[in-house]
């Protein structure tokens, strides 16, 4: 516990790798050393982005736990996989989240965490797979060399044609208000939230772990932003999501 409230955890964590300590206290961890990662999307290997991912979380134990165990269920499923002829050879982890979530509960038993702690982690690594999916503007051409697209939200001005090729543009609308009702209710969001989205374990579970990637140094991404503009949209449409939020 002292080691992940550190102002470093991943200096000792990676001190504890070397010397072979790591693979007796959370062997979980220790196998994720040396698995490759999609180089488009991730720097480092699995371990590596996980201390990271830790150093990059606020100094609070669940959200540490939480950064340091959220893909520890990579290695299980890794599988190299063809996209198509002539196409590069992708790395993926179908439902790591879910494998994490079932080898952060062995481990954190193993260690004797209280309840309350295990339970806060594991809801974070078995939901910090989420993917939003705001509306996006789509050319309607054919011809396989316009593959034009951009997120409304970045979009100051309906499009009406296509930059790129001129072809007709329509957009493909992507969260319903109940697919985000779900999410809301999943995740115990409440009003009292609406203030301040950013202070909600999973999304700042995200921040960190963006910055923990190698690549993408902003922590909170546009998408992420429409987002949490969603969810305060919905409170507002004045949805009960529980017997409070009832006229009677």
């Amino acid at each position: 516990n002292k080691i992940l409230l550190s102002k470093h955890p991943s200096k000792y964590l990676k001190l504890m790798a070397k010397i072979g300590v790591l693979k007796i206290v959370l062997p979980e961890l220790d196998a994720c050393r040396r698995v490759k990662q999609d180089d488009r999307y991730h720097k480092w290997d699995v371990f590596t982005h996980c201390v990271y991912t830790a150093d990059n979380s606020e100094p609070d134990l669940v959200l540490r736990l939480a950064g340091l165990l959220h893909d520890i269920g990579k290695p299980e499923v890794r599988e190299l996989r063809e996209m198509g002829k002539g196409e590069d050879v992708r790395t993926t982890f179908h439902k790591h989240e879910m494998v994490g979530a079932r080898l952060a509960d062995k481990a954190l038993t193993r260690l004797r965490y209280s309840t309350t702690i295990k339970e806060a982690v594991l809801k974070l690594v078995q939901n910090h797979m989420y993917h939003y999916l705001g509306d996006v503007y789509y050319c309607t051409s054919s011809e396989p060399h316009c593959s034009w697209k951009k997120a409304a939200v970045r979009t100051t001005k309906i499009p009406t044609e296509c930059p790129k090729c001129g072809d007709k543009v329509i957009l493909k609308n992507g969260w319903t208000d109940s697919a985000i009702r779900k999410f809301i209710d999943k995740m115990g969001i409440t009003r009292s939230n609406l203030d301040n989205l950013d202070s909600i374990p999973l999304f700042k579970l995200r921040s960190a772990e963006r910055q923990g990637n190698g690549h993408k140094i902003i922590p909170v991404t546009d998408r992420q932003k429409d987002f949490q503009k969603r969810i305060k949209e919905v409170f507002e449409a004045g949805s009960a999501f529980t017997v409070a939020d009832l006229a009677i």
